[in-house]
């Protein structure tokens, strides 16, 4: 449910940056030549533009989703998310942290995980191939 409100939530600034960012290739000569050859607007779509906002598109896509991991955890660790039947890996810091000084694996390990999805998803976003990320090149 969380994850659903969240989602809704950003969407509309994603829908906005795809959006910007569609407007900003459409103006671009490389389009403007297609339309003067006579493409019709679907290939201008499938083979001009799109192809060209999929770099940009992932690397916004990949931040929100950390980000939305990231907001997950927080309020969990506050005693404000995910509630003790349900597990996240906010509410398993939380919980462990009193036996941080005997058994310090049962904090570090949530942590970790946490740190390791999010720098793990900005990996895959910088190292995808250059054919996927970006056309340019």
């Amino acid at each position: 449910m969380l994850i659903g409100v969240l989602a809704v939530i950003y969407m509309p600034g994603s829908y906005r940056f795809a959006r910007a960012l569609a407007v900003n290739i459409n103006t671009m000569d490389y389009v403007t030549v297609a339309r003067a050859r006579g493409e019709r607007t679907r290939y201008l779509i499938l083979h001009e533009i799109l192809p060209n906002m999929a770099g940009p598109v992932l690397a916004d896509v990949g931040l929100r989703f950390v980000f939305i991991v990231l907001l997950l955890s927080g309020p969990s660790f506050l005693g404000l998310g995910v509630q003790p039947p349900y597990a996240d890996w906010g509410s398993l810091v939380r919980e462990n942290i009193g036996g941080l000084p005997f058994g310090a694996p049962a904090v570090i390990v949530p942590s970790l995980a946490i740190a390791s999805l999010t720098i793990g998803v900005n990996l895959l976003i910088d190292n995808l191939p250059v054919k996927i990320r970006d056309r340019s090149a």
